[in-house]
């Protein structure tokens, strides 16, 4: 990949996140049903916070890891 191709996509990978928290994760604001146990918003935060870290650190390997 070129140089700007390798920022674009790194760029796209670490905002999903943001897009997951700040514009989908109003669609979650409700206390029924649970999902694991937990509220839906809650059970939405706690996968992307494992989620956010992957999409970070390929973001990382897509930008630097070639090189």
């Amino acid at each position: 990949m070129v140089d700007k191709e390798r920022k674009l996509v790194a760029i796209i990978l670490g905002s999903i996140p943001w897009i997951a928290y700040i514009i989908i994760s109003p669609l979650f604001n409700r206390a029924k049903p649970l999902i694991a146990g937990m509220p839906p918003l809650m059970f939405w935060d706690t996968i992307w916070m494992a989620l956010t870290s992957l999409c970070l650190f390929l973001a990382y390997k897509v930008e630097f890891g070639g090189r």
